[in-house]
């Protein structure tokens, strides 16, 4: 499951383009044997500004050596650690929404893989929603997913 929420206004740069500060959070428990893969293709994705914000729930297993090995090579990678397990991925991830220090925030689980370029296409299609651009099918979009709470999960961009 992946969403995007705004939590400020997006950015028009100088030339009038989208300029995307985007903060991923990945909540994970024992997660050391697809966290890899997931965090590699948040990494890489194309076209944005992005801090990872990884948030372990008290594993037992690698997932903390695999989070520093990638955070000593990435400075964007950022590892927080729950005080006790939560029994669930929600406290992680309101833990990392708090920690983030983007205007907007993503939402990745541990063992979903990303297309490199979903994040720069999911943020241009959400802000264009907030800086009133996208028409009237784009405002309808806009009002059926604000009732249930969220924007575009997957789109028809997202890779789970």
């Amino acid at each position: 499951m992946t969403e995007t929420f705004p939590v400020g206004t997006a950015s028009v740069g100088e030339r009038g383009s989208l300029s995307a500060a985007i903060s991923v959070v990945v909540p994970a428990f024992n997660a050391e044997r697809h966290l890899p893969a997931t965090l590699h293709s948040i990494l890489a994705q194309r076209g944005v500004t992005l801090e990872l914000i990884v948030v372990d729930d008290c594993s037992t297993d690698g997932t903390a050596a695999c989070v520093a090995g990638i955070a000593h090579r990435d400075p964007r990678v950022r590892y927080l650690r729950t005080a006790s397990n939560c029994g669930g991925p929600a406290g992680p991830r309101n833990q990392g929404v708090a920690a983030a220090t983007s205007q907007w925030i993503a939402l990745c689980d541990a063992d979903d893989l990303w297309h490199p370029d979903k994040l720069r296409i999911q943020h241009a299609q959400d802000a264009q929603r907030f800086i009133g651009g996208g028409g009237r099918h784009a405002q309808h979009a806009h009002a059926r997913d604000h009732r249930r709470g969220r924007l575009d999960p997957l789109g028809e961009f997202g890779v789970a």
